[in-house]
């Protein structure tokens, strides 16, 4: 979980198969954005295409 002094965010998953390091709430690189997700991405490529170039992924 994560809280401060704007928000509480609780999250849980069932990791029968994850990253090791599929830890959640998941931060952009200054802290100012997080995101938690449960479900999958399936267009994860094509984002990360139109992304890489302005973020850093460390999944």
């Amino acid at each position: 979980y994560s809280v401060n002094d704007r928000f509480c965010l609780g999250h849980t998953r069932l990791a029968i198969h994850d990253a090791p390091n599929g830890r959640q709430p998941i931060y952009n690189e200054d802290g100012t954005l997080c995101v938690t997700l449960d479900g999958e991405i399936y267009n994860y490529r094509e984002l990360k295409r139109r992304l890489q170039n302005r973020h850093q992924f460390r999944t």
